[in-house]
Order: C-alpha cells, then structure tokens, then sequence
C-alpha cells in the first residue's frame, strides 16, 4: 500500500527511474504588476462622481412637483408671465 508505494518511488529514484522534470525556462518575477492598477479605479472617480450627482439633482426636480420654471406656470394655467 503506500510502503510499498514509498518503497518502489525510493527505489525508482534510486536507479533514476522516476519522474524527471526539465526546465525551459527559468523562473523571472515580473517588473510591474499585471491587471487592474490603483490608478485605473482612481482616474474616472471624480467623473463617475459628477455625473452621479447630475443624475440626482435631474431625478428631484423631476420627481418634485414644486413649480420651479416660469414656463411650468404658463402650461399649467395658460397665462403669460412678465
């Protein structure tokens, strides 16, 4: 079972029978990471933060129902404002 298993791998390696590995290339650490960088989440924040707050100040004045324009007045009554 695995003695014998230990065995027949020690004996293998022994006599150079075993598995042998041959490298192709050496190993190299690389100079730069590789992917996603802090630069590339920090670069469009201040633009995904505009126009986060664009879309808010949009969706109030379109869901507030206070008259804001004076033209909102001229649809709603028909009269023309000075």
């Amino acid at each position: 079972t695995k003695i014998e298993n230990a065995r027949i791998s020690m004996e293998l390696d022994i006599q150079g029978q075993g598995v042998n590995y041959k490298l192709h290339e050496p190993a190299t650490y690389p100079n730069k990471p590789i992917g996603a960088r802090f630069i590339h989440f920090f670069a469009p924040g201040p633009l995904v933060a505009l126009l986060i707050e664009i879309a808010i100040f949009v969706a109030k004045i379109l869901v507030d129902s206070n008259i804001r324009f004076s033209s909102q007045i001229k649809e709603i009554e028909g009269v023309s404002l000075l």
